[in-house]
């Protein structure tokens, strides 16, 4: 088995039309959950257009790698720039950086380090830690859940966080 450093530029980029497919397809159902079970008050007519931005954009990369020509290290870094900044927006309508979704930038980041070469690696770190530090200061917070779910008040990042730690 192939690690993601050994494929082709073209090999990642399938890989991350298939990531994206399924990050699209966990949006859908995030956005749904919270909107629907949680109750949060969404706003969810600025958040599907980002969805089905993405989802156009998936399209068009897919349709892309049926063509013959290879695809470069800058091809890979440009989509991962794009999920980055979708990523962004979604995040900022739905409490910054306190959302626990936020740890979603370390993926594209972790794809760079491992697949394309060091200074893309470092530009992606760089844009995801400033996205992450805008979102930190820009937001719309996030309602606060009702307690028929959760026993009292809570704080959404620490509960997510809890939970990627496995507590």
């Amino acid at each position: 088995m192939r690690t993601i450093a050994q494929l082709s530029p073209t090999k990642i980029l399938h890989v991350l039309l298939w990531l994206r497919g399924f990050a699209i397809l966990c949006q859908l159902a995030v956005l749904a959950l919270a909107y629907g079970l949680l109750g949060f008050d969404l706003p969810l007519s600025v958040m599907f257009p980002a969805v089905a931005l993405l989802s156009v954009w998936n399209v068009i990369v897919y349709l892309r790698l049926r063509r013959e020509w290879l695809a470069t290290s800058a091809e890979v870094f440009l989509n991962l720039i794009i999920d980055s900044t979708i990523l962004t927006y979604l995040l900022f309508w739905a409490g910054g950086a306190t959302n626990p979704f936020v740890f979603i930038y370390l993926i594209p980041i972790a794809v760079a380090a491992a697949a394309l070469p060091v200074r893309h690696a470092w530009y992606m770190s760089l844009l995801s830690g400033l996205y992450y530090t805008l979102l930190m200061r820009y937001y719309m917070a996030l309602p606060p859940v009702e307690s028929r779910f959760f026993s009292g008040a809570f704080d959404l990042h620490e509960i997510g966080r809890a939970s990627c730690r496995g507590r």
